[in-house]
């Protein structure tokens, strides 16, 4: 189904790359779809170094982030404990000791729970590239064929249903390019205006 509606989607590119290279429907749908495809790994290559950045950096702040923490907040508790635990009932130091007990286990079930969530994303990632090459294969092959199942499909419906369809399709098209142009232009200049700015106050 994604396979369908993304050569639905690509079949302008298609169609127009097809004229260029004089009504060869291979060479139209093999051009949009590498153009396709590298998009998609251009976008999961930033995505992925971008990720891999940011957990080098955290990486690298993490331990005089802890000790920060340790030393304005953990410390001057332990401090004041240490005041005022001869003073306090055994029942109160018992519940507090239970306490300090639970948060720990607590700690160590989020621990766990996080590295088993890790482990199973891990394991997740083969299963998707085999799911992902497949929708890549039934991409190309529906582009490629998607004249023929548009002729069949019009046979199926009579002229004024398939006009009235093609007339939606169409309008709904122009309507999400547009947004799409709209989108990046106000992103572009957004950038533009935030960068300058940023760079003006040398930040």
């Amino acid at each position: 189904i994604f396979s369908a509606i993304t050569a639905v989607l690509l079949d302008g590119l298609v169609n127009s790359i097809q004229k260029k290279m004089k009504g060869n429907r291979l060479a139209g749908v093999a051009g949009a779809f590498f153009l396709y495809v590298g998009s998609l790994l251009g976008l999961a290559y930033l995505t992925v170094s971008v990720l891999i950045r940011q957990a080098i950096n955290l990486s690298e702040k993490a331990p005089g982030f802890v000790k920060e923490i340790y030393l304005s907040l953990i410390l001057p508790y332990i401090r004041k404990w240490e005041q005022y635990a001869d003073s306090l009932p055994k029942d109160i130091i018992t519940s507090l000791q239970k306490m300090l007990e639970n948060g720990i286990a607590s700690l160590e079930g989020f621990t766990k729970s996080t590295v088993e969530a890790l482990l199973a994303f891990a394991g997740f990632i083969p299963g998707f590239l085999l799911e992902f090459l497949i929708y890549l294969v039934a991409l190309f092959l529906i582009s490629l064929e998607l004249p023929n199942l548009k002729n069949k499909f019009k046979l199926f419906i009579n002229p004024v249903t398939y006009q009235k369809i093609s007339l939606v399709i169409n309008d709904l098209t122009k309507a999400g390019v547009g947004f799409l142009k709209a989108q990046i232009i106000l992103s572009v200049l957004t950038f533009v205006m935030a960068f300058s700015g940023l760079s003006i106050l040398g930040v």
